[in-house]
């Protein structure tokens, strides 16, 4: 009950632009959110965060809570981060080499559409006029 009463404080407009950071960060009621519900607040249009690096760091800390009966979540979870706003560098070395990640053929396929559009961002990026 009183995770289902967080869920509904956490998606109100206000709490969500400014704390998603600090209460993924410092609540055990984060923690306890079930797969739906974090989904639900990951994918909220309200989410205000300053990168997707901190949606990214949020993923992993839940699923490390419960790491045997969560790790398996890590495809669903990972289609709620908006891999295309990272940068490069964090993708490669912390995204695509996580062990829930390398592990999981599921996320093969998103790891390498990512990969191409952060390279073709790169190259867009370098192009000489």
């Amino acid at each position: 009950m009183y995770v289902k009463n967080f869920v509904l404080f956490f998606c109100h407009k206000n709490f969500n632009r400014t704390n998603f950071t600090e209460i993924s960060i410092k609540s055990e009621e984060f923690l306890e959110l079930d797969l739906e519900q974090l989904i639900l607040i990951l994918n909220s249009d309200e989410l205000n965060i300053k990168s997707e690096e901190a949606v990214f760091d949020a993923v992993i800390r839940w699923i490390d809570y419960k790491i045997d009966e969560r790790k398996i979540n890590i495809i669903d979870l990972l289609k709620c981060v908006r891999l295309g706003l990272l940068t490069t560098n964090f993708f490669i070395e912390k995204v695509k080499s996580h062990p829930y990640i390398i592990n999981n053929e599921a996320c093969k396929p998103l790891v390498i559409e990512t990969l191409k559009y952060l390279y073709e961002l790169d190259v867009d990026t370098y192009k000489v006029c």
